[in-house]
């Protein structure tokens, strides 16, 4: 790992905390893995680790029923030191072999519904991984992470359908993983199924959680959109609010994304809002930290990622958007870095790593032109031919090991049901 890899890394070490120091530890070891949706906590959908693919080989591909939306994690589900895939689609969820693309289990779930991004982590200190995922059904699931059971105690319903991704942490400090998931309320479970606290929305939401701690007191918040366009702060501790920020805008088809965006030693929270566009807010008081909101006048599906794009020590925003357009925002001055355009609407949320290995941080996202880009992170202009799937990238892109090589490969799928594994 090279000093601007170890250093980017430092650098999201001390914007979250401790959660932050358990994933340098585990990076430096080598397990490049890709967790839940956005890669981790803060929902940054940066990848410290370095690819070596300058031009993309198709390694293979799974044929799943329905669509392929959900995007991947990638974990060690059995402990044996290999790399597995987790994908769920509009009909089930299957665990995959990393290396080889082959079944080890799918569970069917009743339907077809919708499904939310699945999280991969040891939710009940038991030594063993679970998979844990919400419904359209109002259901929340926890998976055997060897075999695709249905825990004991699970799942919890809730009172509306869950498209929001959960995160899985010790958000309330008491040693335990917490299940951190939306829906018509905040839920908050422990490992076995039961609520440890919920937090009412006037609507309800079907945006991801990020966690972090916002505000330097050693305690975690978590952050998120309800429905009716309002950015929530809640003390994980407690599910008490903190601070609320209201939009001009409605809708939660985003999720948001935290970390130190304009360089002044706080957390900030990036969120979009359709036709509105990206705000950003100060983390401890949820005030707007630029004068106005980077102007996107379309829907946006897609969810904001963090990342140093041109190595000068401050943070950039990228997105996507409906009118078929990636930006890269400023996170000091929220003005435009850079538009790249492709052949359609962009709900695919944007993942960024090196790639390619030559020390730069590239941007990783599908489109529903069917194909997924590869863009260079200072310029926005295109690495590498995309590469063309059968059907629409609505799938966000996952990175991570998966053949024990120590580099980054690709994972993403598409609406034709078609899972896809990229390297070198």
């Amino acid at each position: 790992m090279n000093k601007r890899r170890i250093s980017v890394l430092l650098l999201f070490t001390l914007l979250l905390g401790l959660p932050a120091l358990v994933a340098a530890t585990s990076e430096q070891r080598g397990a490049l893995d890709w967790p839940m949706f956005r890669h981790d906590l803060l929902r940054s959908g940066f990848a410290s680790g370095t690819g070596q693919i300058s031009s993309p080989v198709e390694r293979w591909r799974y044929y799943v029923r329905g669509l392929a939306e959900p995007s991947p994690a990638i974990g060690d589900l059995n402990g044996d030191g290999i790399m597995e895939i987790v994908v769920a689609s509009y009909g089930g969820v299957y665990a995959l072999s990393g290396p080889t693309g082959s079944k080890l289990w799918e569970r069917p779930l009743a339907g077809p519904y919708e499904i939310s991004s699945p999280a991969i982590g040891d939710i009940d200190g038991d030594g063993e991984v679970e998979v844990v995922l919400g419904s359209y059904d109002k259901k929340i699931y926890a998976l055997n992470g060897r075999t695709g059971d249905v825990k004991p105690g699970w799942p919890y319903e809730s009172g509306a359908k869950v498209w929001s991704s959960p995160a899985l942490a010790d958000v309330d400090g008491d040693g335990a993983v917490e299940i951190v998931v939306g829906s018509d309320k905040l839920y908050v479970l422990n490992g076995r199924g039961s609520v440890k606290w919920s937090f009412p929305f006037e609507v309800g939401t079907i945006s991801s959680p990020a966690i972090a701690d916002l505000d330097g007191d050693g305690d975690l918040e978590i952050v998120i959109l309800s429905s009716e366009g309002v950015v929530y702060a809640v003390d994980g501790r407690t599910g008490r609010e903190i601070w609320r920020s209201r939009t001009r805008g409605n809708g939660d088809l985003s999720s948001p994304a935290v970390g130190d965006v304009d360089g002044d030693g706080r957390l900030e929270v990036a969120v979009a809002i359709s036709e509105q566009g990206l705000y950003l807010l100060d983390g401890p008081t949820g005030l707007p930290k630029w004068p106005s909101p980077f102007p996107i006048a379309d829907l946006i599906r897609s969810s904001p990622a963090l990342g140093d794009l041109d190595a000068d020590g401050k943070l950039e925003i990228v997105i996507g958007s409906n009118d078929s357009r990636v930006y890269a925002v400023d996170g000091l001055t929220g003005k435009s870095r850079w538009i790249f355009t492709t052949g359609a609407k962009v709900e695919s949320s944007p993942a960024l790593a090196d790639i390619d290995g030559d020390g730069r941080i590239e941007v990783l996202i599908g489109s529903h032109d069917g194909k997924l880009y590869c863009l260079d992170g200072r310029a926005g202009i295109r690495k590498w031919p995309p590469f063309t799937s059968g059907g629409q990238v609505f799938s966000s892109p996952a990175l991570g090991d998966i053949d024990g090589d120590g580099y980054l490969e690709i994972v993403f799928g598409n609406n034709a049901g078609m899972i896809y594994t990229l390297g070198r």
